[in-house]
């Protein structure tokens, strides 16, 4: 039984062809802000590590037909870059209507033709989450990242893994 997190690696490596530069990070929230923060550090990673598509775990998957299929509800990140003097009309002219809703458009678009993929009922909530880096990741709203992001955050995505 393939992982999720490497055919959630497989859907976002098939939008590199589209999307050079594509960066998948997979962990904690933690850990996923731990390791941003230290790379937004160094100006020579920094410059490289947007776009990114960021799988949030632990997730739950629901078993059944002897294992044949899997449900499970994801919870995502799609970050870009931003800039600190960036109005909320300039952060859609920017990051969200340019980069970051294309690219989670494209997400669904590659998920739904993937072998172990049902395209059937792919629900999910989406939260377009202005400048996190300036207002935080976390339910406290304390910044958490010492650069600006934008983000469409995307909870509970369900998806049905078949095994092959």
């Amino acid at each position: 039984m393939k992982p999720v997190v490497t055919i959630i690696g497989e859907i976002v490596t098939r939008m590199q062809t589209e999307y050079p530069g594509l960066q998948y990070h997979y962990g904690t929230r933690k850990e996923i802000i731990d390791r941003f923060t230290e790379m937004t550090k160094k100006s020579t990673i920094k410059n490289v590590m947007f776009p990114a598509i960021c799988l949030i775990m632990p997730f739950k998957e629901t078993v059944t037909n002897n294992g044949y299929l899997r449900d499970v509800a994801l919870n995502l990140l799609i970050l870009t870059d931003s800039k600190q003097s960036f109005t909320t009309a300039d952060r859609y002219t920017n990051s969200y209507t340019p980069i970051l809703y294309p690219l989670w458009e494209h997400f669904i678009e590659v998920a739904e033709y993937h072998h172990e993929i049902s395209p059937h009922n792919m629900e999910y909530e989406q939260t377009d989450q202005i400048s996190w880096g300036k207002y935080g990741l976390d339910e406290n709203k304390v910044q958490q990242f010492n650069d600006y992001i934008d983000a469409i955050e995307i909870e509970n995505l369900k998806l049905q893994i078949i095994k092959t």
